[in-house]
């Protein structure tokens, strides 16, 4: 009984802190550098000239939920090309994520993050888990539930066309 109290207790202290330490909406996004599958490494937060906001998408080859959002995701990066740079990060290898994407047909920058650095920064326990970044590098949105809807997908372009 002692054993399933203390097991109890410390796995209510872990995701107690593992909430605290999740960035919430008007909070500075963790600037995180990793891998990605084409072979660079860098920032998951960059941009480039015209784009205001990043979206990443922490997603897994495993997860039913992310392969089910990911044509609305594909379908969102398409519509904010050069406004927003839309991304996935998997815990998945780099070859298990290359095959992922292949199966679904995505083209998607994505990072692969083995060590759950990205995941624990940014309090990452479930996927799919979506963050929208805006130019001042402060999360505006995060989405985790399910897949990612094409209602949901269009409330994120939203956001961002608006800045």
């Amino acid at each position: 009984m002692l054993k399933k109290l203390m097991l109890v207790f410390n796995l209510n202290l872990l995701l107690g802190t593992a909430l605290l330490a999740s960035p919430r909406v008007g909070d500075i996004a963790p600037d995180i550098q990793l891998p990605y599958i084409d072979g660079s490494y860098g920032s998951i937060i960059k941009t480039y000239p015209g784009e205001t906001h990043t979206i990443i998408k922490f997603s897994a080859y495993t997860c039913k939920w992310c392969r089910l959002g990911m044509s609305n995701l594909n379908d969102l990066a398409q519509r904010l090309s050069g406004k927003a740079r839309v991304q996935l990060i998997t815990p998945d290898s780099k070859q298990k994520s290359i095959k992922f994407l292949e199966e679904l047909g995505i083209n998607l920058p994505t990072a692969y993050d083995i060590d759950f650095i990205a995941f624990d920064a940014y309090g990452v326990t479930l996927t799919p888990h979506t963050f929208v970044i805006d130019q001042n590098k402060r999360i505006i949105y995060v989405h985790q539930d399910k897949e990612l809807t094409r209602e949901i997908a269009d409330h994120i372009y939203n956001m961002v066309i608006r800045g």
